[in-house]
């Protein structure tokens, strides 16, 4: 195969194109998101803990754990496009499979930092005067298994991922043929996790106080109610797709670059003031707040 040959078998097939075209979009979508936490933290002081308090320390944690996260993501997306590009043949399958590998990890360790963000944000809302009473024995229990579960499932069925890999070059890029089982697991166990979460934020929805149930703490509950619902929908679309796809390949890491962007933009909706992160760089948030845990 000559290199004008394999170029055209590489970058003229639907796979390609879709994968690159999807991956580039969510490339730049993550590059923003991160901009914007950048700019509206410096201009907020979100990383100043003010006076020290509890809901200062709370505002900390969560708007750097939205920073790492969004990193970790771009990074993920950008070893998913140069990986693309290699695997047609021999001499490129280990290029392919390092990057491959590299990739699931940082899949992993975004994920794992999304699923600490809606933790301590689970934490925080327990925490305010509202919602103090709810937070029993059982909850604590069920807040610390859920959390345990979620990086449990991700971060063993990636290293089992790893384990069980058996990639082989195609004219279309590296594929991996091995067990697929792993991904069905991790959805799985990290599913079961994540549903305990969501069951954490739904708790204190339906004990509202009708009378108060207008106030900022009430809208971000329910927001991050929903926005933890559709990463669980997202995830196991995601997890499904892969177990039961034959060959991974790019179609499947593009998948979880769009995966990814979903829970960021998420986790992002969940701050009071998520539109005027994402505006942030037009200078829309100049006035400085004051730290909050939303």
């Amino acid at each position: 195969m000559n290199s004008t040959t394999t170029a055209t078998s590489i970058f003229g097939t639907t796979s390609w194109i879709t994968a690159f075209t999807v991956s580039l979009i969510c490339w730049f979508i993550l590059v923003w998101i991160f901009a914007c936490l950048i700019c509206y933290g410096v201009r907020n002081k979100k990383w100043s803990i003010g006076n020290g308090d509890s809901d200062d320390r709370d505002s900390l944690i969560l708007y750097t754990l939205a920073v790492v996260a969004t990193s970790f993501s771009i990074i993920h997306t950008t070893i998913n496009i140069v990986t693309y590009n290699f695997g047609h043949d021999e001499a490129s399958l280990q290029t392919c499979v390092v990057g491959v590998l590299l990739s699931v990890e940082f899949f992993a360790f975004t994920m794992s930092w999304t699923y600490l963000f809606l933790w301590f944000r689970q934490r925080a809302i327990y925490k305010h005067n509202l919602f103090i009473h709810l937070y029993t024995p059982l909850v604590r229990v069920i807040s610390w298994l859920s959390i345990f579960l979620m990086l449990l499932g991700i971060n063993s069925a990636i290293i089992i991922y790893n384990v069980c890999s058996k990639f082989s070059s195609t004219g279309a890029g590296c594929v991996n043929k091995g067990a697929h089982w792993p991904a069905i697991y991790g959805t799985a166990v990290n599913g079961t996790g994540q549903i305990a979460m969501f069951l954490l934020f739904l708790y204190p929805v339906v004990n509202i106080p009708t009378v108060r149930s207008t106030c900022r703490i009430i809208r971000i509950l329910k927001r991050t109610t929903i926005c933890t619902a559709f990463c669980i929908g997202s995830d196991l679309v995601a997890g499904i797709y892969v177990g039961v796809s034959k060959e991974s390949d790019k179609i499947g890491l593009s998948f979880y670059n769009f995966n990814l962007v979903l829970n960021i933009i998420a986790m992002v909706i969940t701050f009071a003031m998520w539109w005027r992160i994402i505006l942030s760089p037009f200078n829309f948030a100049s006035e400085n707040e004051a730290p909050s845990p939303a």
